[in-house]
Order: C-alpha cells, then sequence, then structure tokens
C-alpha cells in the first residue's frame, strides 16, 4: 500500500497469455492488469494483479508491487526493463482431507522482464515475462502480451519520466449505491448478486476513507452481509474525471453458512477487505464507479464482489 501511493498510474495495461506450472508440469491461461508510474527516465514502480489460471488443485491469483530498471530504445520508442517485488497470493487448493477446498494464502517474489512498445499517440503494446518464487505453493512462469494506455499525455514519444505533481484532493464527500456479483474463490466459482452502499470522504491529496456496506447474496454455500470500512491510496488525473484507487481495511460480517448444522449455521467473522476501484467524473455532482473487492478470510470462504455503481458527490 505504501509502495502504490506512489505508483499512481500513469500508464495502465491489461495483458493475456499462457501460464506454465513447475511442479505439476501443466499448462493453463493467465492474465495481468497493471498500473506503472514513471520514477524517472530508467526506473519505474508498477502495481499489478496477476492471475496464474486453473491447473490441477490450484486457481492461483494476486497483488504485485514490483520496481523496475530500464533502458530506451530507437528514439524512446522501445523500453526494456526488468523488476522485483513481493507477490501476494491466493490459492485455491485441494484440501488435505476430504473432497473440498481450501484458500491458500502466502508471500512470494515475482520477478518479469518486459518489452513495451510506444505506438502513435497514447497507446502502447506489452510483452511480460513474470516468474513467481513462492515457498510452500505452486511456482509458475507467465507469458503474456497486451495492449496499455499512458493516462497521462507524455511530453515527448514514449514514456513520461517526470509525472506532473497532484496538490488537490481526489474527493470531498462521496455516496455511492452499486449492484453487482460475487464469485465464491472455491473450485465450483458458486456466484450470487450483491448490493452494496458506500461514503466515501478525502483525507488528504492521495488518501480517502470510505465505510461501506456489502451484502454478498446467496450462493448456496454461504450467505454473507457486513460493514466493510477502508483507507485508500487515489490519484486523479488531467482533467480530474478519472480516479484510481486501492484501498484496504477489516470486514466485519455476518456470515450464515447453508451447508452447516445447528450453531455453526451463524456466526460473525472478520474479514479483510482489498479493493481496487476506478471512478469517472459525469455531470456534476454524478459519477460512474466501479470496483473489485477480494475478501481474503481465514475459514475457506475468501470471495470476489465486483460492483458498478452510481455516485453523487457534495
Amino acid at each position: 500500500m505504501l509502495l502504490a501511493a506512489q505508483v499512481a498510474a500513469q500508464e495502465i495495461s491489461l495483458l493475456g497469455g499462457g501460464t506454465y506450472e513447475h511442479t505439476q508440469d501443466e499448462a493453463s491461461y493467465g492474465w495481468q492488469l497493471e498500473y506503472a508510474h514513471a520514477l524517472g527516465e530508467h526506473a519505474y514502480a508498477s502495481f499489478s494483479w496477476l492471475n496464474e489460471g486453473h491447473v490441477p488443485n490450484h486457481h492461483r491469483d494476486g497483488h504485485a508491487a514490483q520496481v523496475w530498471a530500464r533502458t530506451l530504445l530507437f528514439e524512446r520508442r522501445l523500453s526494456l526493463a526488468a523488476g522485483l517485488g513481493p507477490y501476494r497470493f491466493y490459492d485455491t487448493t485441494q484440501a488435505e482431507r476430504g473432497a473440498g477446498y481450501d484458500d491458500d494464502h502466502g508471500w512470494g517474489l515475482l520477478y518479469s522482464a518486459a518489452a513495451t512498445w510506444y505506438a502513435q499517440g497514447r497507446w502502447l503494446i506489452n510483452l511480460h515475462a513474470n516468474r513467481t518464487r513462492t515457498p510452500g505453493s505452486s511456482e509458475s512462469t507467465t507469458l503474456l502480451a497486451g495492449v496499455g494506455y499512458q493516462l497521462e499525455a507524455p511530453r515527448s514519444r514514449g514514456p513520461v519520466s517526470e509525472p506532473r505533481t497532484v496538490t488537490a484532493s481526489t474527493t470531498a464527500n462521496e455516496v455511492s449505491l452499486f449492484l453487482g456479483r460475487s464469485i465464491l474463490n472455491s473450485f465450483g466459482s458458486e456466484g450470487a448478486n450483491v448490493a452494496s452502499v458506500e461514503y466515501r470522504r478525502t483525507l488528504g491529496v492521495h488518501l480517502d476513507g470510505t465505510l461501506g456496506w456489502i451484502y454478498e447474496g446467496d450462493n448456496h454455500v454461504i450467505r454473507r452481509q457486513g460493514l466493510t470500512t477502508q483507507l485508500w491510496l487515489a490519484r486523479a488525473f488531467p482533467g480530474r474525471r478519472l480516479v484510481l484507487g486501492v484501498g484496504a481495511g477489516p470486514y466485519v460480517a455476518l456470515t450464515r453458512c447453508t451447508s452447516c448444522a445447528g450453531d455453526q449455521q451463524r456466526a460473525h467473522t472478520l474479514a479483510i477487505a482489498v479493493t481496487v476501484s476506478a471512478s469517472y467524473r459525469l455531470d456534476p455532482p454524478w459519477l460512474a464507479r466501479i470496483s473489485w473487492n477480494r475478501l481474503v478470510t481465514d475459514y475457506n470462504r475468501d470471495s470476489d464482489v465486483i460492483l458498478l455503481g452510481l455516485g453523487y458527490r457534495f
């Protein structure tokens, strides 16, 4: 999160390709969403979501923060870079006992190499090779290709090397209503329709705070709803219509286990919500917002909650 305060993205890229899992000698698909921010002419930082696909007994994805060194060639049109940083992974694995599953969490390292071609306008083409080092879990290599867009117009061809300084806060007060879909992190990926409400307030130039309520619906495994409170690192881009942010905080939920018996059916539980979000300001004071929540539990009921909503600023 501290690194993400500095990497509020100037470039955003979406990549897809393949994953090779070394332990089982298995292949699957892979994809990555990456935010990148310049630290100078020959360095930048990134914050990514990496999905390593579905190999037997492993459905793994996670967040990564990396620092990169790069060289620029062909009048700054081509960037060749190498990056390294921590990888927080979430892996749906076969349970040690029975026929169920476990939501395994852990830390590792992500090593990467990247080639980026800066085309006309703000568009760019990306090639990535990633290698995970995750002791106690599976290890993989992903080869990905995709396209990106520069959120801040460069002063010359190639990447932005000196980001513009932002001095104004991103949000005053904001209330948003959401609808969306929850997806349980299991081998069955059980889903349900969801609803949510959120209040957001600025706490600093790049810092927001939120208080919200999420109803995750009933996916026939659990029915869960609860209170979230998060701190956010956020940045507005030129024109101040687009705002990107990443947030984290506790999720206090009332959980009903539809497959449990007796006293285990209902319980108050504590989880962690990790969220990436983007808002776009429509005619003042209205805005549209999309948020992707990863709800991380210690009782094998992790879920993704994807929300799309309308907000009002005041």
